[in-house]
């Protein structure tokens, strides 16, 4: 067991918390909690996705929230964590290359590129996500990471996924697979060996990911457990598998308990972290929190977990 992890696992697997965005009661970006947020991230020794559309709320940002929020990550996180924007669905180029840009301007390490989202017109057709991608990765001013989200209606084809890496070896930096199809994950690991990282998101398939070669996953679950996050990657390192096994049980039954509580939307993770004395903040409309019976039924799940390092 000592040869075989010496061989394949790597120091350099890291786990990201897509990050929340605490508002205040009136609804503006909190940003002394939102600093306290990112050093607990940092401490912990988790990378920081921020601005993201799920928990960190970036679909409600104006321009200037966004670039503030940007701003802020930078000064808490660079250079002692690896810091990414997390975005939101695209509908046009041009709605994509302004988030790349202003994540460029921001001095992020990199950015997250969101598949096409057509809306109501339907799946966009292959070619159609040949030129997307080609015309924003041709004028990005730092390097990206390309996502398989299925909930969008479409995984990213594995053949564009070969093309763009052969096209831009220095633009693409990683791809992330938000599904659940542990043949499509192996096969895009397969395609991007040697040339960009790959991620898994959340903890379904995780496991499986470790053992085909990825370099981690990203969750919201890590707002509220980074070192537990990061504990599951130097077990796997380590080739600890009692170790691994344990804490990744944790981990997946705290990821149960947030799906029961609105999942990565943020309406049970944001109350939860509040009442935990934690910068947790508010949710913008219209989404709304769980109601204070909820909370108090997940709070007592939660500390019925006993979750190390939490």
């Amino acid at each position: 067991l000592s040869d075989w992890s010496s061989d394949v696992c790597s120091s350099d697997l890291k786990a990201w918390a897509v990050c929340l965005t605490p508002f205040d009661a009136d609804g503006r970006i909190d940003e002394p909690a939102l600093r306290v947020h990112f050093r607990r991230m940092r401490d912990a020794g988790v990378c920081a996705y921020v601005g993201s559309s799920n928990v960190g709320e970036g679909f409600t940002f104006t321009n200037e929230e966004r670039d503030r929020v940007f701003a802020i990550a930078v000064e808490e996180c660079k250079g002692k964590i690896p810091v990414r924007a997390a975005g939101y669905e695209p509908q046009s180029i041009r709605a994509a290359v302004e988030f790349v840009q202003a994540a460029g301007r921001a001095g992020l390490d990199a950015a997250h590129l969101f598949q096409l989202d057509n809306g109501h017109t339907g799946n966009p057709k292959p070619a159609e996500l040949e030129v997307f991608y080609s015309s924003v990765l041709d004028v990005a001013p730092l390097p990206l990471v390309l996502s398989s989200y299925p909930s969008l209606g479409y995984s990213l084809p594995l053949d564009l996924v070969t093309r763009l890496l052969d096209r831009f070896p220095e633009r693409i930096v990683a791809l992330r697979d938000a599904g659940s199809d542990p043949a499509y994950l192996r096969e895009l690991i397969a395609v991007s060996k040697g040339r960009a990282e790959v991620y898994t998101t959340g903890p379904r398939n995780l496991i499986n990911a470790l053992f085909h070669g990825s370099q981690g996953f990203l969750s919201s679950e890590a707002n509220i457990a980074p070192t537990l996050a990061v504990t599951i990657l130097r077990a796997f390192e380590q080739g600890d598998m009692a170790a691994l096994r344990a804490a990744y049980d944790h981990f997946y039954q705290l990821h149960k308990l947030v799906n029961k509580y609105g999942g990565s939307s943020g309406r049970g993770i944001k109350p939860l972290l509040s009442r935990l004395g934690l910068p947790g903040g508010t949710l913008r409309a219209p989404r709304l929190a769980i109601s204070n019976s909820e909370l108090d039924e997940m709070l007592s799940a939660y500390r019925a977990l006993k979750l190390p390092h939490a």
